[in-house]
């Protein structure tokens, strides 16, 4: 398909076994629509290509770590690991931390404004800052709590795991308190400041009375935004402000 798409035209930004994402350039989309009929013509039984939609731009991030943007240069991204700016506006993704349960609200949040910032307003000094005024709050103390939450679903009672993970311990020591605890639920919970493993700092939001600061911008913020900027001319230290500013240059 591939070599069917580049021999019509297209360049091929993106591809996995089920999606093919072209640069339109200097065709029409009505060329894309007659690509896909002789295509479809082409196929074997009911199979066919269904064409999902245009998008100015999109961030497709690469199996071994970094990004690339939707501006021409061709990529092999990982499978559903993409965010797509629509022509009404709209941000489609697939594969990002944004979906998982098992990250805070303030990593999840931070994701989005900076995919915003790139494929909105495109502009990656607005992301960059986006994540240090993020982190600042974060080592001031000044994050609401309620941001830090991270939720896990327990499937079975704390007492039959083996492997004590953050959730498992915090209902442990919760319980040791008194707590009653729907074992088998959505268990929300804090990494705070005391203990010496990730296990050992959680604590029910409940019962939290602090925060790691260090364990939220280390394990959350900059894992859910570094394989994006990271190719954008960003590493960890320039986000954390501890050393000299990389320059982010034309995208």
């Amino acid at each position: 398909m591939e070599q069917r798409a580049e021999k019509a035209g297209f360049k091929v930004l993106y591809m996995d076994t089920d999606s093919l994402f072209l640069e339109l350039g200097g065709k029409k989309k009505e060329d894309v629509r007659k690509f896909l009929d002789e295509v479809n013509k082409s196929l074997p039984g009911k199979m066919e290509l269904e064409l999902e939609g245009f998008y100015p731009r999109g961030v497709f991030v690469m199996k071994k770590g970094g990004a690339k943007t939707g501006t021409g240069e061709k990529s092999q991204g990982a499978k559903k690991k993409y965010a797509l700016l629509s022509e009404d506006g709209r941000i489609k993704i697939r594969g990002f931390e944004l979906v998982r349960r098992d990250w805070s609200k303030i990593a999840k949040d931070t994701q989005m404004a900076v995919l915003q910032a790139i494929l909105k307003d495109g502009s990656k000094e607005k992301a960059v800052a986006i994540v240090k005024k993020n982190i600042d709050e974060l080592m001031s103390g000044k994050a609401k709590m309620e941001d830090l939450v991270i939720y896990t679903r327990l499937r079975k009672g704390e007492g039959n795991y083996d492997v004590i993970s953050p959730e498992v311990s915090a209902v442990r020591k919760a319980k040791a308190r008194g707590m009653k605890v729907e074992e088998r639920g959505l268990i929300g919970y804090v990494i705070t400041k005391k203990g010496k493993s990730v296990s050992d700092k959680a604590q029910l939001v409940e019962l939290a009375e602090d925060y790691d600061a260090n364990y939220y911008v280390d394990r959350q913020i900059l894992p859910s935004v570094m394989k994006i900027l990271g190719e954008l001319g960003c590493d960890e230290d320039e986000l954390k402000s501890l050393g000299k500013q990389t320059t982010l240059g034309k995208w």
